[in-house]
């Protein structure tokens, strides 16, 4: 019975101190932006010291770098050093192999309405150009290749509307002036 008063003791005093607002205090290893609750972002330079108050949470943010989040905790040591790590190496090597599964998808996937497209199977084109837009909205290229394939099963007036439309939105794209063109001297518009 002594034992566990004395536990219990024990537990609520170490509760009590770790539950005490003391401040720490953090010194940053390059220049960033420190946001501490809801308070405007502060440029920190490099070596400065800030005390932050263990109640709210904190932002260290800089340019080339994670974020770092610092929650409100009570446990915290007094001194924090924080040293963000640039976004390069690692970061850079996942975001690439992601980038080239995404585009080597993509890629194929064109691939397959080009030859859908040059088999005269403008139908199955299509099909497949649709999944795509759902899948990558805005992708200029999608809508002229559905023009190529509304022509190829002679729905001139159809691939006309698309055609003005995917112009309207990408007047930019080389490959929709190139199709306007070729649609203008095929359709005798």
């Amino acid at each position: 019975m002594f034992l566990n008063r004395w536990l219990f003791f024990l537990v609520g005093l170490t509760l009590t101190a770790c539950s005490s607002s003391r401040p720490y205090h953090i010194s940053l290893d390059q220049k960033a932006y420190v946001t501490e609750g809801d308070t405007e972002p502060r440029l920190v330079d490099k070596g400065q010291q800030l005390s932050l108050s263990p109640e709210t949470s904190t932002v260290i943010e800089a340019p080339g770098y994670p974020s770092v989040l610092i929650p409100p905790a009570h446990f915290l040591p007094t001194e924090l050093k924080v040293s963000l790590k640039p976004l390069g190496g690692w970061i850079n090597q996942i975001v690439a192999e992601q980038v080239d599964k995404k585009l080597s998808e993509l890629f194929l996937a064109i691939n397959e309405v080009q030859g859908l497209i040059s088999r005269n199977e403008g139908a199955k084109a299509i099909t497949q150009i649709n999944l795509l837009e759902k899948k990558y909205p805005g992708l200029a290229s999608l809508r002229f290749f559905k023009v190529s394939a509304l022509l190829v099963q002679k729905k001139t007036s159809e691939a006309k509307l698309v055609l003005e439309a995917a112009a309207k939105e990408f007047p930019e794209s080389e490959a929709g002036k190139r199709l306007q063109e070729l649609f203008q001297k095929r359709a005798g518009l």
